[in-house]
C-alpha cells in the first residue's frame, strides 16, 4: 500500500492538472481542504459550461438537402 501512496503523491506532484500539485503538497489539512475545494468547483464550472455550450448548439435547427441525381449506367 506504501508504494501505491508514494506512485500518487509523486504523479500529483508532476500533473500538469491545475491544482493536483497544490493539494499534494499542501502542508496542512485546511490547505488540503481548500485546494480540493477549489479544484472541485472549477471542475463542476467547466462542466456546467461545457453543458451550457453543448445544449445551445444543439438548439440550432439541421437543414439537410438531398438531390437525386440518376446517371445513365452504361456498361459495355
Amino acid at each position: 500500500m506504501g508504494q501505491i501512496k508514494k506512485t500518487l503523491a509523486n504523479y500529483a506532484e508532476r500533473s500538469t492538472m491545475h491544482g493536483i500539485a497544490f493539494i499534494a503538497s499542501a502542508r496542512s489539512l485546511k490547505a488540503r481542504v481548500f485546494w480540493s475545494v477549489v479544484c472541485l468547483a472549477s471542475m463542476g464550472m467547466f462542466i456546467f459550461m461545457v453543458s451550457r455550450l453543448v445544449i445551445h448548439y444543439l438548439s440550432f435547427p439541421v437543414m439537410v438537402t438531398v438531390k437525386e441525381v440518376r446517371l445513365n449506367a452504361t456498361t459495355s
